[in-house]
This record gives structure tokens, sequence and C-alpha cells, in this order.
């Protein structure tokens, strides 16, 4: 009888639906300054994370996040630059067993005694400045072993702010990521390891190349910042990337490079939780949420402050009210950080712990 009771009970129950969101920067980077959330209004959020069980770990990136839930074994770099290939040039060539780094174009300015580092997120550079830069920079032998002619090219243009480095082998360093580097100074941040001192070099001469280039020279005269250098990170060779059972939302490259790289399954993120809900289906889920990221970065503290807030009226606010509809079984919000990473777990049933009281997020 008990049985048959279960069995009743488990084909009216609905299909059980999981989410899980990655939010990088959700919390401001700076512990101290903890002004930054004064008269923010976040009832869903809050509520959320006050009845979920908290998991501290340590720091993470977005890229390592990612790495980790895909079972991306770290090489010297995280391989970001393999992986986005990858997916850049599915339908021209594979990666293959080649080592690549991302160049990526930046800006370097002197700020307070400090040479900080600005990126596409600030400045902006025109695919017809990318080709003639990178043309200057393949026909110098800047990098040693690498010959700029032979296909494919050294420096490897796929996006006017995405550029790629072919090496026939992996050099002896150790990369910060983009992400890690943008809006700080990166003289502590520059290529270190065995072979670091070399690499600092390439990047001296890569300045040097630049400095008086025609396009920095008409970019100056329109008052625009030059492309002054580039930066390496993320190097690597193809790694095997395990599949996920779920479906991953997100607007990121390397995310969406991943599941394809292990045949999963990805979409755009939608822009709210509302139009998302009307066309996600039962089973696990993921979400890349970066748009608090690069505003943390340039301590953009308004921009910063009123993303949080869309987000709690685009997102929170409807994915409590399905959690406790049972529309969402479950919520994971891992919120990834330059200090501390924090992963709050919290079910239906956990809505109902009323014994812990939601607290701002200046209490965690």
């Amino acid at each position: 009888m008990c049985g048959l009771f279960a069995f009743r009970l488990f084909q009216i129950l609905p299909d059980l639906m999981n989410l899980h969101i990655c939010i990088p920067s959700m919390f401001w980077p700076d512990s101290t300054f903890s002004g930054v959330y004064q008269g923010l209004a976040l009832p869903a959020l809050e509520m959320l994370l006050a009845r979920g069980e908290c998991v501290r770990s340590q720091p993470q990136t977005t890229e390592s996040w990612l790495c980790d839930r895909f079972s991306v074994t770290k090489q010297q770099d995280w391989p970001v630059a393999a992986i986005t290939l990858e997916a850049e040039v599915a339908a021209q060539r594979k990666a293959g067993t080649g080592y690549w780094l991302r160049a990526d174009p930046v800006h370097l300015h002197m700020e307070q005694n400090q040479m900080v580092l600005a990126d596409s997120q600030v400045i902006s550079i025109s695919h017809e400045e990318t080709s003639q830069l990178t043309t200057t920079l393949n026909q110098h032998s800047v990098i040693e072993g690498v010959d700029p002619v032979l296909p494919p090219p050294a420096f490897l243009p796929l996006h006017a702010d995405r550029w790629y480095l072919y090496l026939p082998s992996a050099p002896v360093i150790r990369t910060h990521t983009l992400g890690e580097v943008a809006g700080k100074d990166i003289r502590h941040l520059l290529p270190d390891g065995v072979e670091g001192a070399k690499w600092r070099r390439y990047i001296n001469e890569i300045q040097m190349l630049l400095y008086e280039h025609p396009v920095n020279q008409a970019r100056e005269a329109r008052g625009e910042p030059s492309i002054n250098s580039v930066w390496f990170w993320g190097g690597g060779t193809m790694p095997e990337i395990l599949s996920r059972d779920e479906q991953m939302w997100s607007s990121d490259l390397l995310s969406r490079a991943m599941v394809l790289a292990s045949d999963g399954r990805h979409c755009a993120l939608p822009a709210d939780a509302q139009t998302w809900l009307s066309v996600a289906g039962s089973g696990d889920h993921c979400f890349l949420m970066d748009g608090l990221h690069g505003k943390a970065q340039y301590g953009d503290m308004y921009g910063w402050r009123k993303r949080l807030e869309l987000f709690e009226k685009d997102w929170f606010a409807p994915l409590l009210l399905a959690l406790r509809q049972g529309r969402l079984d479950q919520m994971v919000i891992t919120a990834v950080g330059s200090d501390i990473t924090r992963s709050f777990s919290v079910s239906r049933a956990g809505l109902w712990k009323f014994w812990r009281s939601p607290k701002p997020l200046s209490g965690y």
C-alpha cells in the first residue's frame, strides 16, 4: 500500500529543477569598505543567502571556477587560450596539440606611481586597427623560436580585442588572467617562473614596436588611449573537458567554449528570470552572471550598486518566488571573489528556517 502511494505521489510531482548561479564580484572586493553596501535594498537576495547553507573556500577567478566545474586540470596556467580558440575557429580548424597563449591588446598608463592596465571594457579597438598592429608584430621576430610568417602566424587576431599567440613548445612561465589585472597595477603581476624574465623582455619589445605605430598616433590625435601593450595569459594545450548533465546559460566565451568542447547544452543568458522560467525545462541548470565583475575591477561603485539592484529586481526576486512555489527545488549561489569564494545552497524546505534572519551583504 505504501509503495503504491509513493508511486502515485511521484507521478503527480512536477519534474525537479535545480539551479546553480555563479556571480563573480557579488561582494565588493575591498572588504574593509562596507559603506558600498549602505542603502542597498536587496530583500530577495538577502533572504536566499540567510536561508542557505554557506560554504567558504579559496579565492577563485571566473576561469578557475569554470575549469573546476568541467574537471579541467591546471597546467602552468588554466588553459583558457586553447579552449576559447577551439570555439572561435571551430569551422576552420582545431587547436590540436599546439601551445596557445592569449595575447590581448591593452592600454597601460601611469596612475599615482602605478602602472595600471585597461582592457577592452574601457577602451575600444577596431578590426582594422587590430589587423595593422598584429601585422607589424608578425613582421618582427619578437618571440624567440616562432616563425612569424608560417601558419599559424605568431599573433593571431581572431577578434578585435582577442588575440592569440601560437608557440611550438610550452614556455616555463605562469601568468595572471586578464580579469585579475584589469584596473590594477601590473608591476607585480607580470609573467614569472623560470622564463619569466625573458617574457617580460618580450613585452618591453612589443611596447617599443607599438609606441609610435601609426595606429596609435592616429588614436592619440583623436584623444583615444593607445593600444600600447599586450597581456599574455591563459597558456596551455587543449585539455580533455568532461561533459556535465546540465544546461549552461551565459554570455561568456569561455563557458560557451567549454560546453561546446564537451558536447553539452548552452544558451545565451536571457534578459531576466521570468523569461528564463518560461523556456527552461526540468533538470540541472547553471548561470554565469558576470555583470558585476567589470564594475568592481575598475572601482565603479555606483555602477556595481545599480547592476546589483537590477539583479535583485530581474533575477533574485522572481527566483525566490519560484523556489517558494516549487518551480525550483534547489538553488546554489556561488560568489567568486579575489579574497574568498562563498557558496550558498538553499532548498525550498530551507526557506522555512525562519530563525535565520536576513542580514545585509556587509554581514558576510
